[in-house]
């Protein structure tokens, strides 16, 4: 359908407690109410645990049940990205899941600077996966083209922070995984799912030169998305005839990016940008296609596996003010 109604209403209460003079105990509950088709009413009691090992350095636990009532519907062969959103119904129940992590967090030199180290493990229920492509020709709704299954995700995350100074900005790294598991896709084992990323690597740095010039610099790296690609394609009576490897077992190249940025403020809140945008050019393809040419006398076939982009670098310059 072009358009869907539904609605939604929630409520939440959370309250502390205090076990010891370095212990303390979070306790949440929040309740949701989402209508469309038929009425969900779901309850998320949440929980977290934090202790102060000392004046800078803390341990932290916490325990989340989460639902979605919106389900992202992504085209899983290649071509340009044509996302959308369906909302939970009667043959699409709302995605559920349990969240678990436990952390550790330290500063230094008078909190100018900041580490935290996090593991965590989600669960998940009634992920969708939307097998056709939307331009596939194939007279069906996206309810019969839609699977519904489980998924999991773990990982650990790292952040370097420092707060003060002229100079200022954070690193952060994630090291993890994300799957899904389909009863009626790649015969039922698990495969990672579509923004699956072993590696995410994020720094933002900035540098105030005086009141009026500031410089801030953006570097990004990650694994590239997972996507279905064809082991063999060849004709039969003329008509191609395409087999897929294990599903979403091919990547796109990784993601790397650097944006570098000046700023003039010439007064408080107001100023002028300037900006690049992935400096070094690095040609990250928006989408991967198949180029096949065959030789008709000797019918051989060539398959090419091709980037196409977007653009490379960017220039930019933009006012800011605020009134």
């Amino acid at each position: 359908p072009a358009s869907e109604t539904a609605h939604q209403t929630g409520i939440y209460v959370e309250s502390p407690f205090k076990l010891s003079s370095q212990l303390m105990l979070y306790l949440g509950l929040r309740g949701n109410f989402f209508f469309r088709e038929k009425g969900f009413f779901d309850l998320e009691p949440r929980l977290s645990l934090h202790y102060q090992l000392n004046e800078t350095s803390a341990l932290h636990g916490s325990y989340n049940r989460q639902h979605q009532y919106l389900h992202l519907l992504s085209p899983t062969s290649m071509g340009l990205p044509l996302d959308f959103y369906v909302s939970a119904s009667r043959s699409l129940p709302p995605q559920s899941g349990h969240l678990f992590s436990v952390g550790y967090f330290k500063s230094f030199w008078e909190n100018d600077w900041e580490i935290s180290a996090d593991i965590y493990y989600r669960n998940m229920n009634h992920v969708t996966e939307y097998v056709q492509t939307i331009t596939s020709g194939k007279k069906a709704t996206y309810l019969e083209q839609t699977y519904s299954g489980k998924g999991r995700a773990y990982g650990l995350e790292l952040i370097v922070k420092k707060n003060f100074g002229a100079w200022n900005g954070w690193i952060s790294y994630t090291l993890g995984r994300s799957e899904r598991q389909f009863p009626q896709i790649n015969r039922g084992q698990p495969f990672p799912a579509r923004f699956d990323r072993l590696h995410d690597l994020s720094l933002t740095s900035s540098y105030r030169f005086n009141e009026k010039w500031e410089a801030s610099l953006v570097y990004i790296y990650a694994t590239g998305n997972a996507f279905t690609l064809p082991s063999s394609w060849y004709f039969i009576n003329n008509t191609p005839v395409k087999e897929y490897a294990a599903y979403n077992s091919a990547r796109m190249p990784a993601y790397n990016r650097m944006d570098l940025s000046v700023q003039y403020w010439y007064k408080k809140d107001n100023g002028i940008i300037f900006s690049i945008y992935n400096v070094f050019m690095v040609n990250n393809p928006l989408y991967i296609f198949l180029n096949v040419e065959r030789d008709d006398d000797t019918g051989k076939m060539e398959i090419e596996v091709r980037h196409n982009k977007l653009f490379t670098v960017m220039p930019s310059v933009s006012w800011r003010f605020r009134f």
